[in-house]
């Protein structure tokens, strides 16, 4: 990551970090559809790879902050900017039951590890 990219992410954070806290305290609650509407002028010019990770970096700082909310708050992020991305959810493939939540642009998941459709079967 090269210190331009690295300098954006940082910017970008505290704003990740709060959407993600109010999201994540929201879905303990079954009510986060007034979140959905808060403004994203901060994103605004900002380049997906930033803001995919910015919102890693941040989910690390909430608590209970797991895949869901993440990949919910990131969904809406980056589709209230216009971008084509889809929200994902898949369940492990192996005895153990497993789930994970993550968001594709253009079929490719963001942020995610390359044999991320190896462990989970995509839910229809």
């Amino acid at each position: 990551m090269n210190f331009k990219t690295k300098l954006m992410t940082l910017l970008l954070l505290p704003s990740a970090r709060r959407y993600l806290k109010t999201i994540t305290d929201d879905l303990n609650n079954s009510d986060y559809k007034h979140v959905l509407e808060q403004p994203l002028s901060s994103f605004k010019k900002s380049k997906v790879d930033n803001i995919v990770k910015s919102y890693f970096w941040a989910a690390r700082t909430v608590r209970n902050c797991r895949c869901l909310p993440r990949s919910i708050a990131l969904y809406h992020h980056l589709k209230a900017l216009g971008y084509g991305v889809e929200h994902k959810i898949g369940v492990n493939k192996t005895e153990k039951f497993n789930a994970h939540s993550w968001v594709e642009l253009n079929g490719k998941p963001l942020n995610e590890n390359p044999d991320l459709y190896q462990r989970f079967t995509i839910l229809e």
